[in-house]
């Protein structure tokens, strides 16, 4: 009978904080714990969602049946464009048909973008372009390199510097293309360095 998660997680947290700090434990070793009866497998996506949650979860604060929830580093790394374009996203407004209403802090993000990184219907609601789809897709390849190959939250979301140049911007080398959809000018890559022409 498969447990139920909370039961897993109840009896995770009690058991890693009975090992000794501080040491180097292997997921086998773990899995010897006695009242630990899951497979090693399972052991260890359990394992890796702690240092996710630990890491990267919006902090929350439970009183009662109200909740404060305060933004982790994930969503303080993303641009007002890229939060907008996120929220867009998540409730699916991917077309015409799925466009939806934009509460106004998002509206005021996103304003100088329409018809470029969003679109507008006759009804004043908002779906993503296709070049807001391309910011997604960059986004979501971030967050796979940061909770899958385990690179550090700074290598993979940074925010641009430019440097200005007659006619032309270049970005340092660990910027992304994302940033240069975002700044509304055309986007090319040349000998391995990432430009925005003027």
């Amino acid at each position: 009978m498969n447990k139920d998660p909370l039961s897993i997680v109840i009896s995770l947290i009690f058991n890693l904080n009975l090992l000794e700090e501080n040491k180097e434990y292997n997921i086998n070793e773990i899995k010897q714990i006695p009242s630990i009866e899951n497979h090693w497998i399972t052991i260890k996506k359990y394992l890796k969602m702690f240092r996710l949650i630990q890491e990267y979860c919006p902090k929350l604060d439970l009183e009662d049946s109200k909740i404060t929830i305060f933004h982790s580093q994930i969503y303080r790394k993303l641009s007002p464009k890229e939060k907008t374009i996120v929220y867009l996203f998540i409730n699916n407004a991917l077309t015409s048909e799925g466009s939806i209403n934009l509460p106004e802090y998002h509206r005021h993000n996103i304003e100088e973008t329409i018809n470029y990184l969003v679109n507008k219907d006759e009804n004043e609601r908002f779906y993503l372009s296709k070049s807001g789809l391309d910011i997604i897709k960059s986004i979501t390849r971030r967050l796979n390199d940061l909770l899958y190959n385990q690179k550090e939250i700074n290598e993979v979301f940074t925010r641009p510097t430019t440097i200005s140049e007659p006619n032309i911007y270049y970005l340092k080398e660990n910027d992304t293309q994302s940033e240069a959809i975002l700044s509304k000018k055309p986007f090319n890559r040349t000998n391995n360095k990432q430009t925005i022409m003027k």
